[in-house]
């Protein structure tokens, strides 16, 4: 009789259950940490700042509190946008929450909280559909602190897991590490690593064609890990980069030593997340709105690859890169220059494209070793490009000089400098015996 009182006070009666569209954790891109019970209000304060529709945070803790027939005592509680409200949320899909239902309900509705019961259908078709009990009124912190120390008699200091989408959970020491970080390289000796990947982030940015699957990026290696910089907009208006770190396990002892020493957990310190997928892999998004933003963005790449992956001032840094064939709409007509200026450009850039292709048939070329025919066209491609490259310093000069009006000229001229160089380094690395002789 007392579960029939309880359950007449959901609000959504359960034949009727609301039915609400949402992405899996298993179809987005989630990231778990760890953090003190007492951080879970900057979660939902992050959450509600900066969450988009079905953003969500998973809250994992265990219990000592015992309930009967169940030897799970390891339980979810969440919170979630849906419809643009953040809510609290009790998912049904563990079976420790599964057998609570009844003891959360009643816990809930004794404190006057309205109840409803959703169905989530996964957008996903390999995913089963399952319901959760939702509270979006009243103070759901508040609500859900309790629900963990007194329902639960979790300590306040208590380690709990956290799983997250679309949103970064909130680090105060953020913005510290990150400077730390930074100023680990801000010595001469590192300047010429800083304004080199700077350089390749201002190539690859705005260069993605998502919607044929291209997406430009460079990847910065080193003995013990890769950085890799995504570029996710394809809109040279919008700098936005999908940062992915991949760690060797030697480089493990080097996130897990005291910060002292450049770690206390040196990645997810700076923001980046350990995807839930993946092994070793970390993700951070940024969004740069400047020059100045790409220099910052090198310094922490920098400073992360000298940190973590011992990389030393002098040390070769492998870089490795892509970028679809833009669309001619997006390069700069060469009609628009002044009429003089015409006939050199076009000469200028039809060289370059020479080059680039050139290097584009030597990368398809499988075998480590090459024909008399193939070396013949390696030792060909590395003297175009070479002479090549000769001719940017003063076209970018030239281009400087004409204004801002021309600034789109300038800035293509930089970039297709930095993919000669570039070019060049990696034919470098591959064929270094064979141009050396």
């Amino acid at each position: 009789m007392r579960k029939e009182n309880i359950s007449s006070l959901i609000e959504t009666k359960r034949n009727k259950p609301i039915h609400h569209k949402r992405k899996s954790v298993f179809e987005v891109h989630c990231y778990e940490s760890t953090l003190n019970l007492s951080l879970i209000p900057s979660v939902v304060a992050k959450l509600n700042a900066n969450g988009m529709k079905d953003s969500f945070a998973i809250f994992t803790f265990d219990t000592q509190v015992v309930t009967e027939g169940q030897s799970d005592n390891t339980l979810n509680l969440q919170y979630a946008i849906e419809d643009g409200v953040v809510g609290l949320e009790w998912p049904l899909c563990r079976a420790r929450n599964i057998a609570d239902k009844q003891r959360f309900i009643k816990y809930i509705t004794e404190r006057g909280c309205k109840v409803s019961e959703h169905i989530f259908e996964s957008t996903g078709r390999e995913f089963n559909d399952w319901t959760y009990l939702r509270i979006e009124e009243g103070n759901i912190v508040d609500l859900g602190m309790r629900i963990l120390t007194e329902l639960y008699q979790l300590q306040s200091n208590a380690e709990i897991s956290l799983l997250v989408d679309g949103f970064e959970k909130p680090s105060t020491k953020m913005a510290d590490v990150m400077h730390f970080v930074r100023q680990s390289v801000n010595q001469q000796e590192f300047a010429a690593d800083v304004e080199r990947i700077s350089a390749v982030l201002r190539m690859v940015h705005g260069k993605t064609k998502s919607n044929e699957g291209d997406y430009a990026f460079a990847e910065i290696k080193t003995f013990l890990g890769s950085i890799q910089f995504t570029d996710m907009d394809g809109d040279e208006s919008n700098h936005t980069f999908c940062s992915t770190i991949l760690t060797e396990p030697r480089a493990k002892r080097h996130e897990e030593e005291p910060f002292g020493a450049h770690g206390i957990n040196l990645l997810s310190t700076c923001g980046y997340h350990h995807l839930y997928t993946t092994e070793n892999t970390y993700d951070k998004w940024f969004t740069v709105t400047n020059d100045n933003d790409f220099r910052k963005l090198a310094e922490l790449c920098v400073g992360i690859l000298h940190l973590l992956f011992d990389h030393q001032p002098g040390q070769p840094l492998e870089i490795d890169f892509f970028m679809p064939c833009p669309d001619s709409e997006k390069l700069p007509n060469r009609e628009h220059l002044p009429e003089l200026l015409q006939p050199p450009y076009g000469a200028f850039r039809y060289d370059f494209h020479i080059a680039m292709a050139k290097f584009h048939e030597l990368m398809t070329i499988q075998s480590p070793t090459l024909t008399k025919s193939q070396e013949n066209e390696l030792a060909e491609t590395y003297e175009k490009i070479e002479n090549t490259l000769e001719e940017y310093p003063s076209w970018i000069q030239k281009l400087k000089k004409l204004g801002a009006s021309y600034g789109n000229f300038y800035s293509y001229a930089i970039d297709q400098q930095t993919e000669l160089i570039e070019s060049l380094n990696v034919l470098h690395r591959r064929y270094s015996k064979m141009i050396c002789h």
